[in-house]
């Protein structure tokens, strides 16, 4: 992206049924914080309607009937020029810059969550007036091979859309009768705790105390939260707190000795939003992914604790790419340390997994083993049979976050 400061990999966040169940925890938090004698004397159908209203996702819809496009010129450094391409290093050519407008209506955040269902690549965006754009650099005039990549990207965006849709369509179908169900739980768990009260034979006194607390825990209604994004606190004052559920997995696996399914990532550095992103998935499915930016600590010795946590780990998992199997680099070097760690293995054992993010050649030393084409619908189904293999083999078991 050359105009846009914000641009970003679209569908490449958190995980979106994450944020769906923390609207479903505030939800249920909101309810809780009301007070019991408010509770008891509001319209249950107005209350229903306004929880329905204010939990409710507002999904995005994109026009897909009615992109359209515009360009500008732009000075574009030499260092950003496909090969074969003559220019001298150092100096900037001006170029058409072609824009895609994907025009949407709804919440444009949610186009930084990832779906149940994605694939490991999506374009370079950024919102403007109600659009998606994205660019492509009319470097020789090809516009046919514009086109062509436009046709990729808008494939994308169109399928991780539909599946963004699906899992916010599904929480937004079960939100009424979601709602409706918590009300009458809480509006029952009152009546039932007033009825034990008045068992107990004594006049109630309705007057408010704080219980020794320095102030009245019933009034915490009008503090409880507001819940814009599903990640921020709940109730201000503290006491209740809906944190991430990576966050919260991550406290129990410090608080518990289960041992996890460790799964290194090799791969080359031009691949990284695509690995970023099955190292997400990994996680979410209870596996220990090591990956680069998210396990070295500042100031190892990145090679030598790359080198041992290939030693300790139970699967490696090298990711390729065209970038990857053309390119020379430390890439090439793990995936030998990988393959030395492989002979000492027993016959049989699944320790190295091939994986390709986007079509491309296999290298030749890794064509023993059987691949898994991440980019196919159901290759990370795939992945997921063959770590759960190992697991069993291992006798870990994989929990899903």
């Amino acid at each position: 992206m050359f105009r846009a400061s914000k641009s970003f990999s679209m569908f490449m966040g958190d995980q979106v049924n994450d944020f769906l169940a923390q609207k479903r925890k505030a939800l249920q938090s909101t309810i809780e914080h009301i007070k019991a004698e408010d509770f008891l004397e509001l319209d249950e159908m107005d209350l229903i309607n306004d929880l329905v209203d204010k939990f409710k996702v507002d999904a995005p819809v994109i026009d897909f009937e009615n992109i359209s496009v515009s360009n500008y010129e732009k000075q574009i450094p030499a260092e950003h020029f496909p090969q074969g391409i003559y220019v001298r290093q150092g100096k900037s050519y001006l170029k058409q810059v072609v824009v895609y407008h994907l025009p949407f209506t709804g919440n444009d955040e949610l186009f930084r969550f990832t779906p149940s269902h994605f694939m490991l690549w999506s374009p370079e965006v950024y919102i403007e007036d109600q659009n998606v754009c994205f660019e492509f650099v009319n470097f020789g005039g090809d516009i046919e091979e514009i086109k062509r990549e436009a046709r990729r990207s808008i494939d994308a965006i169109k399928f991780f859309s539909n599946a963004l849709l699906q899992d916010v369509g599904s929480y937004d179908a079960q939100l009424r009768g979601n709602v409706e169900q918590m009300v009458k739980a809480r509006k029952q768990k009152i009546l039932d705790d007033n009825s034990k009260l008045a068992a107990l034979g004594r006049p109630i006194n309705n007057k408010r105390f704080t219980f020794g607390l320095g102030q009245n825990p019933l009034l915490v209604g009008a503090k409880a939260a507001s819940v814009d994004d599903g990640r921020k606190e709940i109730d201000k004052g503290g006491e209740v707190r809906a944190e991430g559920v990576r966050e919260l997995a991550k406290e129990a696996d410090t608080n518990t000795s289960i041992q996890r399914l460790r799964v290194f990532l090799c791969h080359s550095s031009g691949d990284k939003p695509q690995v970023r992103g099955v190292y997400k998935r990994l996680t979410a499915e209870g596996i220990e992914a090591w990956l680069d930016e998210e396990s070295l600590l500042p100031g190892q010795d990145w090679e030598l604790e790359i080198s041992r946590a290939i030693r300790s780990t139970h699967v490696v998992i090298v990711c390729l790419s065209q970038n990857s199997t053309t390119k020379r680099g430390y890439v090439q070097k793990e995936i030998k340390f990988a393959l030395d760690e492989a002979d000492k293995q027993p016959e049989g054992t699944i320790f190295i997994i091939p994986v390709k993010v986007e079509e491309c050649d296999l290298p030749d030393r890794l064509r023993r083993y059987h691949t898994v084409n991440l980019f196919e619908e159901r290759g990370f189904e795939k992945l997921m049979r063959a770590l759960r293999s190992r697991a069993d083999e291992l006798g870990l078991t994989l929990t899903s976050i």
